[in-house]
């Protein structure tokens, strides 16, 4: 809980950043989740870790893992098809 400040700061930093750099919303969004999912995945695995779970820690972290590839999907369709526009 003592983290939540400082991790609303950098949520602030990064969308005022990409607001500069004239990043789309739609883009950072799934960044953003990407970032949290991956934080989240690391903790729960090695909080499993600890309580020598070793087992429940790699299914944590493979859980994680897929949850990532399907949010980041959209985005590498959207980059894929631009690349193409431009080839074309």
């Amino acid at each position: 809980m003592m983290v939540l400040p400082q991790l609303q700061q950098l949520v602030s930093g990064v969308s005022a950043l990409a607001e500069a750099g004239g990043v789309q919303e739609s883009y950072m969004s799934p960044l953003l989740k990407v970032g949290g999912i991956s934080l989240l995945t690391d903790f729960a695995a090695q909080t499993c870790r600890d309580a020598q779970e070793d087992g429940l820690a790699m299914k944590v972290e493979l859980a994680g893992r897929v949850m990532l590839i399907a949010l980041a999907l959209p985005v590498m369709q959207a980059l894929l098809t631009q690349i193409m526009s431009l080839a074309s």
